[in-house]
């Protein structure tokens, strides 16, 4: 596992200050394979920043560090981030840090601004003091609890297989979302900018592990339009979750919702798993739907909730490991009531039978 730590303007003696701290901590992990790259001799200086570039492809995790004493330290932050965004994997975890917070009398950055930074870039957001070690611990943990959280939403492609357990998932929304693009993949792990729009429906299987177990996923994907939404209609039967997907660019994309939840609860399964998806989350400056007002939504129809990017594959590993493991969880609380039923029925006659009565 590797985490890249990038700074514009902070001195040698700085970083390999963060350095000892996070070394520290490491040896005492439980994951002492960590690959730790500070740059104090090239990530803050111009001429060697392509190399630097290079280190981010195998990261699991990258901080972004300025000094709040220093204003200058922050105004290469969007050339950082940028370039996070631009070369390391999509999946990686990023954080970014306010160094030196034990200097109260020379702060120049304040802790709301950093937090606005943060915010800009919904990245988590940390103040630290290598000195007094301020949120060190606290910083090295969060960084990898999120890259175990990552990794633990994986879920393994394996082939075909005999399995009794057999999950029907359909996803639905108005045209040109990205339903398709989704369904790309969560099946092939490829992206596709150009698809066809489904006509009706279009079907798709994969097989997963999930606990120690192989699941066949049926996954439908309908169309958008209006003269097929009879058709969509019908495949709701049966099905243990749904996909509910919005386009975070397009604010029409959300005028709809109403109905394609409105029909998923009278037509699906009562207890059929539901989420739904503000999709195209990388198109950052295009974006018409904030975060809070997907949450919003979700919460008003009580509907779990992501954004994802199947372009740059954001959230898409989370996204179908939430779904298989709350039907999975539903699936294991019905079968446990059953159980508990027949166990309760049981004992009545049991205690029928003492009474002499047997019928």
């Amino acid at each position: 596992m590797g985490i890249s730590t990038h700074s514009g303007e902070l001195n040698h003696s700085t970083q390999l200050t963060i350095m000892s701290r996070l070394t520290e901590s490491t040896l005492n992990s439980p994951t002492p394979d960590l690959l730790i790259l500070f740059n104090s001799d090239i990530g803050g200086i111009e001429k060697h920043r392509s190399l630097a570039q290079s280190y981010y492809g195998e990261a699991h995790g990258v901080f972004i560090v300025y000094d709040i004493t220093d204003l200058n330290s922050i105004y290469n932050l969007d050339g950082w981030l940028k370039d996070v965004e631009n070369f390391s994997d999509t999946n990686a975890v990023k954080i970014l840090i306010g160094n030196k917070c034990d200097k109260k009398t020379n702060r120049k950055i304040s802790i709301e601004e950093g937090q606005e930074i943060s915010e800009v870039y919904e990245i988590p957001f940390f103040e630290v003091s290598s000195k007094s070690n301020l949120n060190i611990d606290k910083l090295f943990y969060t960084m990898i609890s999120e890259c175990i959280k990552k990794e633990h939403y994986k879920l393994r492609r394996v082939d075909p297989d005999t399995t009794n357990k057999k999950y029907k998932l359909i996803i639905v929304g108005r045209s040109n979302v990205g339903k398709s693009t989704i369904i790309h993949r969560l099946c092939k792990d490829v992206y596709r900018d150009t698809i066809k729009s489904t006509i009706g429906m279009d079907f798709h299987e994969i097989f997963v592990r999930f606990r120690n177990e192989t699941i066949r996923l049926n996954i439908w994907d309908t169309s958008g339009a209006e003269k097929y939404l009879s058709l969509t209609q019908s495949y709701y039967r049966g099905a243990h979750g749904v996909f509910i997907v919005y386009d975070i660019t397009d604010l029409n994309s959300i005028l709809n919702l109403d109905g394609w939840i409105k029909d998923v609860d009278n037509l699906s399964d009562p207890n059929a798993v539901k989420i739904l998806i503000g999709n195209k989350c990388d198109n950052k400056t295009n974006r018409e739907i904030s975060i809070k007002e997907g949450q919003k939504i979700a919460e008003q129809y009580s509907t779990l909730f992501l954004e994802v990017s199947s372009k740059t594959n954001v959230n898409i590993d989370q996204l179908l490991y939430t779904m298989i493991s709350k039907v999975h969880e539903l699936e294991l609380g019905a079968k446990q009531t059953t159980d508990m039923i027949k166990l309760n029925n049981s004992e009545d006659l049991c205690e029928d039978k003492k009474d002499g009565c047997w019928c």
